[in-house]
């Protein structure tokens, strides 16, 4: 850990210039060199363009969610009106059968009804005959009848003969009446169903009709809302590629140090956190704050830097000047031209002490209580300079300090690394950390979703 001196100097620079450049990245809290106008104006131009992109992603993705609501609602009411299809369609074949079966019942009655017209002709017919044999004998002499018949009583018995002849067939003749009367019903009930069904198939048919408009017109909608969902989807991956594309110009646009894209840094703390169990947006937000993904290492000891710049000078003798010879010369650097950070300074002279190293800005004494863990999840010797190192030992000490992989505990961590302690009068620092988390967890959520 650097001294806090050290830390609050970076912390100004940082805040300075992030509100200057509120986008997705955090620019270096303390440059080793300064940035030219014309690599400023591309910076510039690339925070623009990617924030128009974010914004058209946005755009996109209430287009994908209402083309989806729409899809939805087109695919529920499609099936709701092929069950009302089916079910009309057996109502049409039901009624279908129905007028069928009457048909066949009313030319059946109507054959009935001819058959028994016909029998009532016949029957009134003999009625005729025997009437007209009947006024012929009552036209008879009396003496003509006797002479005809042996005797009167034979006469009298053939007139009563004829007489309930004539009442039979009469009988006869109102009931096959009554037969007739009754088939003349049946037919008009008959009639009167054919009539009805007719109708309802008319109706039927009608309401199939706009059924299959209706399937067929939503079945084009929802090809239309399939179509636009399959394009909004594709504009969103395309614009999220340009994005990642355009995260990864910026930062090596800066041309500082190691260079490390957003993703490959993501990769890292996802790798970390899965060995360690440290939320990666945290783990990415405390090492942007410290050196910006490892970009801003220090701008003091370099080759070439005055004395009251080198190690010596910068670094507290007792606690920091042994710890840094000896990891130096375990890694084989040159302790005279490896970069740490400088102690803040205020009218020229130091304020407290400096000396942080790499990405996670460790001071040497705290580096030698780190490098054996780190060493044990790496399998090689601890370099505080390693960005994979770097992304460990701060998730080791963030885990430390409380915080996990669900989000816990990581205001408390992210003070404890800043300070020691957490120590509010140093608040900034750790709500500093949890904004960029929270950024970063945007992006990372993006990019799984992106990946998905």
């Amino acid at each position: 850990m650097i001294h806090i001196g050290e830390k609050t100097r970076y912390f100004i620079a940082f805040v300075l210039f992030f509100g200057l450049a509120a986008g997705m990245l955090i620019m270096p809290v303390a440059r080793a060199q300064e940035v030219s106008p014309s690599l400023a104006t591309d910076i510039q131009h690339l925070e623009e363009e990617l924030k128009s992109i974010e914004a058209q992603i946005a755009q996109y993705q209430k287009e994908l969610s209402k083309a989806q609501g729409e899809r939805g609602k087109l695919s529920s009411l499609i099936t709701l009106l092929k069950v009302r299809q089916a079910d009309i369609a057996k109502k049409i074949q039901a009624s279908t059968e129905s007028l069928e079966g009457i048909r066949q019942s009313l030319e059946i009655t109507k054959k009935d009804i001819e058959d028994q017209i016909a029998l009532v002709e016949s029957m009134k017919e003999r009625i005729g005959e025997l009437l007209r044999l009947l006024q012929q004998t009552e036209n008879e002499s009396f003496l003509r009848g006797f002479i005809i018949h042996d005797n009167i009583f034979s006469f009298l018995e053939a007139s009563e003969q004829q007489q309930d002849l004539l009442g039979a067939l009469d009988e006869k003749l109102q009931t096959l009446k009554k037969i007739v009367a009754d088939l003349e019903q049946k037919k008009k009930l008959f009639e009167s169903e054919e009539e009805a069904l007719v109708h309802l198939l008319d109706k039927q048919a009608l309401q199939q009709e706009r059924l299959d408009h209706d399937v067929q017109h939503n079945s084009v909608k929802l090809a239309q809302a399939r179509a636009r969902e399959k394009k909004t989807a594709a504009e969103i991956a395309a614009s999220r590629a340009r994005a990642a594309n355009i995260r990864s110009r910026m930062y090596e646009l800066f041309n500082v140090g190691k260079q490390i894209s957003f993703g490959e840094a993501y990769n890292i703390a996802r790798w970390v956190s899965d060995m360690v169990g440290v939320r990666p947006a945290l783990l990415l937000a405390v090492l942007t704050q410290e050196s910006n993904l490892g970009r801003n290492v220090g701008t003091c000891n370099r080759l070439g830097d005055p004395v009251e710049k080198q190690w010596r000078a910068i670094m507290k003798p007792t606690r920091d000047h042994g710890p840094f010879l000896t990891i130096t010369k375990e890694l084989g650097l040159d302790p005279d031209t490896t970069p740490v950070s400088c102690p803040m300074r205020q009218n020229g002279k130091q304020i407290g002490w400096g000396g942080a190293m790499g990405p996670a800005q460790f001071i040497p004494s705290t580096w030698m209580g780190y490098r054996g863990k780190v060493q044990a999840i790496t399998g090689k010797a601890a370099n505080p300079w390693d960005i994979r190192d770097a992304f460990i030992a701060a998730s080791v000490k963030l885990h430390a300090d409380g915080a996990d992989g669900a989000g816990n505990n990581e205001f408390a961590a992210a003070m404890k690394y800043f300070a020691g302690s957490v120590n509010l009068a140093y608040r900034f620092y750790g709500d500093t950390v949890l904004a960029i988390a929270a950024r970063y967890q945007k992006d990372i959520d993006d990019l799984e979703s992106a990946d998905e």
